[in-house]
């Protein structure tokens, strides 16, 4: 986690991040969390921006190195 241990990815966005990481694509992450593809992309740049990177697997990996999933 961050150093305050203060999550910075919402739950949405982390779920969504895990099934990323497990080679779903987003049309398919977007059908398992019962959202469209348009919010699927509303938390991916979220996600980037909260993490400072430009794509899914450097999410994956910085999220990984900040304790946000494992």
């Amino acid at each position: 986690m961050n150093n305050n241990h203060t999550p910075i990815l919402d739950p949405p966005e982390k779920e969504l991040l895990e099934l990323l990481s497990r080679g779903l694509t987003k049309e398919e992450a977007a059908g398992k969390l019962s959202m469209s593809k348009f919010t699927v992309d509303s938390h991916l740049r979220s996600v980037f921006e909260k993490l400072n990177v430009h794509n899914t697997v450097a999410a994956v990996a910085e999220a990984m190195r900040r304790g946000e999933m494992e």
